[in-house]
C-alpha cells in the first residue's frame, strides 16, 4: 500500500472524484429499490461539482496516493428552517474508499477532516443519510459516533 495524504479538493481533481462517486453509485446500487441512475449521472455529477467547486458552504476533502485519488469526502452547511434548533447543520455528502483499501483508516481521516471542517463552521451537529441494508456503512458511522435518529421511507404509487 502506497503512502496516502489527505487533501482539500482541486479542480484538476474533477474527472478522478467523478470515477469515485460513480464508484459508490455502483457499489450501493442493488440495495437501492428504489432510485435508479440516469444514463448520464457521471456527466451530471461532474457538472455538480464544477456548481459547488468554488461555494464557500462546501467540502471536499481527497485521498490521494501515488497512483492518483482513492477516496473523497465531500459535505455541505445545511440551512434548515427557521421553525428548528439548531437553523445550521453540518451534511455528509459521501464518503467513499476504493474496496481494496477499506479498513485502513482512511475513511475515518476524511470523516474527521470534514467534522474538523463543520467545527471551523462553529457548527455543532452534523447528519447525513445511508441505506440500511449497507451494513459496512452503519457500522462506520457508529464508529464514527454517529446514531441513527430518523428513517426515511418510501413506496411506490
Amino acid at each position: 500500500m502506497h503512502k496516502v495524504r489527505i487533501r482539500g479538493w482541486k479542480e484538476g481533481d474533477l474527472g478522478q472524484i467523478v470515477d469515485l462517486w460513480l464508484e459508490l453509485a455502483h457499489f450501493v446500487r442493488p440495495m437501492d429499490g428504489f432510485y435508479q441512475l440516469s444514463p448520464d449521472a457521471g456527466t451530471r455529477y461532474d457538472a455538480y461539482l464544477r456548481r459547488v467547486f468554488d461555494d464557500h458552504k462546501y467540502a471536499v476533502f481527497v485521498a490521494e496516493s501515488d497512483n492518483g485519488l482513492v477516496g473523497f469526502a465531500m459535505g455541505r452547511v445545511n440551512e434548515s428552517p427557521s421553525v428548528v434548533v439548531p437553523k445550521t447543520v453540518g451534511y455528509i455528502e459521501n464518503i467513499f474508499v476504493r474496496p481494496e483499501i477499506r479498513n485502513s483508516g482512511i475513511g475515518t481521516a476524511l470523516c474527521n477532516e470534514l467534522l474538523a471542517w463543520f467545527r471551523r463552521w462553529g457548527l455543532g451537529h452534523v447528519e447525513l443519510f445511508y441505506q440500511v441494508e449497507n451494513q459496512e456503512a452503519a457500522a462506520f458511522w457508529s464508529k464514527m459516533g454517529f446514531k441513527t435518529w430518523l428513517a426515511k421511507a418510501f413506496r411506490t404509487v
